[in-house]
């Protein structure tokens, strides 16, 4: 297990440090990395995926962090119990992730999102190094699934 803590670790340091950047260089603009395809642009989700629950009341700002954790530990201790290291890394992403923006709500009150994908008027919602990592850990769980077998 002590690779798979080295991958959280990684993920959330690389996350917040990339979260400190944007807070730092990115605060009232927009800055265009490759025109109409992706720019660097800061915005705060106090919500969860693609800003849903965005006007949802203080509180759930706990809730979602209270959320993060206890997914995080079940996550690990499904992980621990697993013969499977494609799950066992696909929940340490999930888990980096996840914790990475926990952080966020806690100290800021929202999840810090600097990375915008978008082609012409469409964007993406904008997102950063933990949704990243989650959606990577999902997709290693999803493989997981379909390719080792479990006993029934």
């Amino acid at each position: 297990m002590f690779r798979f803590a080295l991958i959280i670790v990684a993920i959330i340091l690389c996350d917040q440090l990339t979260k400190h950047l944007a807070l730092s260089f990115l605060p009232g603009q927009v800055m265009e990395v490759v025109p109409g395809l992706f720019n660097l642009r800061l915005a705060f989700n106090t919500g969860v995926a693609f800003s849903q629950l965005q006007f949802a009341p203080e509180v759930m700002r706990w809730v979602l962090t209270a959320f993060a954790i206890v997914v995080s530990a079940a996550l690990m201790w499904w992980a621990k119990r697993e013969d499977s290291l494609l799950f066992k890394a696909g929940a340490s992403f999930i888990v980096g992730g996840a914790l990475g923006n926990a952080i966020d709500r806690v100290y800021l009150g929202a999840v810090v999102d600097f990375l915008d994908f978008h082609i012409h008027h469409w964007h993406w919602p904008t997102f950063n190094v933990a949704d990243s990592a989650i959606c990577f850990g999902v997709l290693l769980l999803m493989t997981d699934s379909f390719t080792t077998k479990r006993k029934v």
